[in-house]
């Protein structure tokens, strides 16, 4: 997007322009000298009235990767490619909107499980530890080529329209993604931000298992940014969403109580960023949804590593985005519906698990099942366990034995796919790297 202004002052009057648009000019001679140089081959042309005539009906025909010209301002020129604005904030509104929606329309569902963004620790408490320990599982596994196959044939599989973005995008993640990129991917116009965030909320334990490659990186960028807030404290965040109107009224229902995440959360410390995110979309969907405003405050003594400023890699500067991990926790403050806009206003404050509301209410189930949760024991390796038993005394070890048959259970849950296969052979050759006498046998299994 290039702004060709030859007042130097018009358009600079809003800063929000700034974060949309690639290169400004004055001159009209160095805007040419620019496009015979450049390599787009796809240019959007902001102007105002002044300039409409020359840049249609001249430059325009010359220059042919002019695929979009704005007009600002009060202006006869009519031309198919050519779209007017009555000033420049409506400008900034209609490109954040058309931000939004291409990021909603790249993936498409033929059908999609109902999803919620949060859950009532007072109805959710089993679920909430039961998802807790799941996730700690995925976490120490390793990020292998198969893991990585896995996630792409499932992106390949959920899209139904786009096939071909889809399939350059894939190809760009097999070549280039690296763990640390992982925040770039996510802000970017990819299946990091969507599907992932979908995935999360479907609580489907094999499509997010599917996507355990990304999960776990992006987890890991919360610890490595832990020391952001202490340096700069982040006081209050926001978010505007749409959300079912079921799970808005299990929100105002359980004010002064608490609730956990589904799925990354993306905030701002804008309020206006945010409260343009309240629009539902799109205008005529059948579902019943509610307009939701909720401020976020963060409360200094939260040392957990749950949130982080991301907004050096948003695609929009002025978004001044904030990320929750879906480990956070939120008490609600207030729940209100104003009748003059039709949209809640819900406030929340942030704890930790050393929260004592939280304490009470997982203390059925957390303190029975805190040592199961943080349980290693089948995930150390050969060498570091000191004996083979065949048996094991349930007196002595019944931590252990409920953290392997909770473990049990989740694998047997688990898709039976040609990836868990390949992760099995893999293994094997891992274990047997130096038998050949057992790497055949391996073999002759993979062929037969």
């Amino acid at each position: 997007m290039i702004v060709l202004d030859i007042t130097e002052r018009d358009f600079q009057s809003n800063p929000s322009l700034n974060f949309y648009v690639k290169h400004w000019f004055i001159d009209i001679d160095d805007f040419i000298d620019f496009i015979l140089i450049s390599t787009y081959t796809k240019i959007t042309l902001i102007i105002s009235p002044l300039l409409a005539n020359i840049i249609c009906y001249i430059i325009r025909p010359i220059f042919p990767q002019i695929i979009r010209i704005i007009i600002v301002g009060d202006c006869s020129c009519r031309c198919e490619y050519v779209e007017h604005f009555d000033n420049i904030q409506l400008l900034v509104d209609s490109i954040h909107i058309n931000i939004q929606q291409r990021r909603r329309l790249y993936i498409t569902f033929d059908s999609w499980p109902v999803e919620r963004s949060s859950h009532d620790l007072n109805i959710d408490a089993a679920k909430f530890l039961w998802y807790k320990y799941y996730f700690n599982i995925l976490s120490r596994l390793k990020n292998t080529s198969i893991a990585r196959r896995e996630m792409l044939d499932c992106i390949r599989v959920f899209h139904k329209q786009q096939v071909d973005i889809v399939k350059k995008t894939c190809e760009e993640f097999e070549q280039k993604y690296k763990s640390q990129d992982i925040l770039k991917w996510y802000t970017r116009n990819s299946f990091c931000y969507l599907l992932l965030n979908r995935t999360l909320r479907s609580e489907d334990i094999n499509h997010i298992f599917s996507m355990r490659y990304i999960i776990d990186d992006l987890e890991n960028c919360f610890v490595q940014n832990c020391h952001q807030h202490l340096d700069n404290p982040i006081h209050t965040v926001y978010r505007g969403q749409q959300i079912h109107l079921n799970e808005m009224q299990q929100i105002e229902m359980n004010v002064d109580g608490l609730i956990s995440l589904t799925s990354f959360w993306s905030t701002s410390r804008s309020r206006d960023t945010a409260f343009r995110f309240t629009g539902i979309w799109p205008a005529n969907r059948p579902d019943p949804v509610e307009r939701v405003l909720f401020t976020i405050r963060i409360p200094s003594h939260i040392q957990q590593a749950v949130f982080m400023d991301i907004s050096q890699f948003s695609t929009s500067e002025c978004e001044l985005e904030v990320l929750f991990s879906f480990r956070s926790l939120f008490r609600v403050e207030n729940a209100e519906r104003n009748s003059h806009d039709n949209i809640w206003y819900v406030n929340l404050t942030l704890i930790d698990e050393n929260d004592n509301q939280f304490l009470s209410i997982i203390q059925p189930w957390y303190l029975k099942t805190k040592n199961i949760i943080s349980q290693r024991s089948f995930f150390i390796s050969e060498i570091e366990q000191p004996k083979q038993d065949f048996f094991r005394n349930l007196t002595d070890h019944s931590v252990p034995f409920l953290a392997f048959q909770l473990l049990i259970d989740m694998m047997l849950r688990l898709d039976r796919t040609e990836f868990a296969r390949d992760e099995l052979l893999e293994v094997c050759r891992e274990r047997y790297l130096n038998d050949s006498i057992e790497l055949k046998r391996i073999d002759y299994f993979e062929q037969t």
